[in-house]
């Protein structure tokens, strides 16, 4: 599980150099190689079928080229399905739980920074600015993150998508964009696999989307424990989050 000297370990490194330098100040073995290899993010709101497309679009890559998953926090730590349930139902702040799950990031590039190469393309499902674009600016509308909170998570992933060279959904460097609506899954797959391999830019966001009601049947039909605390309406906002970052992107 993420802990509470991790987060503090970077944040005290990352302070310390008042996030004017390049380099990462959280050292670990393959830095170098996550910092320079190429990057895909492939997100979406809550039940567009970002996992389904993604294991479609790395059939069609296997061969191809090298990459290395991220998956989300619910797939690997294993107090996350807890951790998220807790949340849903309020019995952890939502400042705890967003920094748990950025956080998380960290920890997961620290494991696997020395199986990679700069060559290795890193494909991520979401990323920490999701959560600053969705699920974090919700919790705020809601009023359960202060400002202050708001503040310093804002200043963590920004700090995080610098010194990981990460996508994010701002006008950066170096950085496309593929939005597709995920409603022929084969076709989907092969345009987005296609969209990776022959981009010469060295981030990549695939943006998914799809009407608000079949997004709320698959997260009716998948039953995760704890989701039963969204509603039509909750998935509605998270569609309404991720247009406008998808709008924000292509017009950046």
């Amino acid at each position: 599980s993420v802990r509470i000297d991790t987060i503090n370990r970077f944040l005290k490194a990352s302070n310390d150099l008042n996030g004017t330098s390049k380099d990462c100040p959280f050292k670990f073995d393959g830095i170098e190689n996550v910092r320079r290899c190429k990057k895909v993010v492939v997100t979406g709101p809550v039940g567009v079928g970002k996992t389904t497309i993604l294991t479609e679009i790395c059939k069609h890559l296997d061969g191809k080229l090298k990459y290395k998953l991220v998956p989300e926090y619910i797939d690997v730590l294993p107090d996350a399905t807890e951790r998220l349930a807790k949340y849903l139902k309020a019995e952890i702040s939502s400042y705890e739980f967003q920094r748990y799950v950025s956080v998380y990031y960290i920890q997961y590039l620290e494991q696997i920074a020395k199986d990679i190469t700069e060559d290795t393309v890193l494909i991520f499902e979401r990323v920490p600015d999701d959560a600053l674009w969705c699920f974090i600016r919700m919790d705020q509308m809601k009023g359960l993150i202060s400002p202050r909170e708001h503040q310093q998570l804002s200043q963590l992933i920004a700090k995080m998508n610098d010194y990981f060279n990460l996508p994010c959904y701002t006008k950066t460097p170096n950085q496309s964009a593929l939005i597709i609506k995920s409603d022929e899954l084969s076709v989907n797959a092969k345009v987005a696999s296609d969209f990776i391999i022959d981009s010469s830019y060295s981030k990549i966001v695939i943006g998914l989307f799809n009407d608000v009601k079949i997004c709320y049947d698959r997260v009716l039909k998948r039953a995760r424990p704890g989701e039963d605390s969204y509603n039509f309406n909750g998935i509605f906002m998270f569609n309404q989050c991720y247009a406008n970052m998808y709008k924000n992107l292509m017009f950046a």
